[in-house]
């Protein structure tokens, strides 16, 4: 009877271990999968921001010389818009602190609780 005993508990601490380490090996797995859709996320981003720079600079300076060349000077043009993005900078060192914060963690909560594929989803409700 005392042989039973000590080997039911044998069993059991044999399948608690391996309980916990398909724990963790699921919980690495997880891990990776959200790293990586968040750095494809960021690697996304950082693509389109630097297309949207592109655009952003070449559109000013377009417009720098459109206005330059309506007021007469080209250097008052690079001025008035070179202003007009130091009044939106002021404007954003203003108020950009609640909206990058509100925009970052949408991000982050975004990649950390994203829908997992309906085959994947199924597996973790058993």
């Amino acid at each position: 009877m005392a042989k039973k005993v000590n080997e039911h508990f044998s069993d059991l601490t044999d399948d608690s271990k391996a309980y916990i380490k398909s724990l963790l090996e699921y919980y690495k797995l997880d891990a990776l999968k959200k790293s990586t859709k968040a750095i494809a996320s960021l690697l996304r981003l950082a693509v389109k921001g630097v297309l949207l720079l592109l655009l952003f600079m070449f559109v000013s300076i377009g417009l720098s010389f459109f206005i330059g060349e309506m007021i007469g000077s080209v250097a008052y043009g690079f001025m008035i818009m070179g202003g007009a993005y130091l009044v939106l900078l002021i404007i954003f060192a203003i108020t950009g602190k609640p909206i990058s914060e509100k925009v970052s963690l949408k991000f982050i909560y975004k990649v950390i609780h994203s829908e997992d594929e309906p085959s994947t989803s199924n597996h973790t409700e058993e």
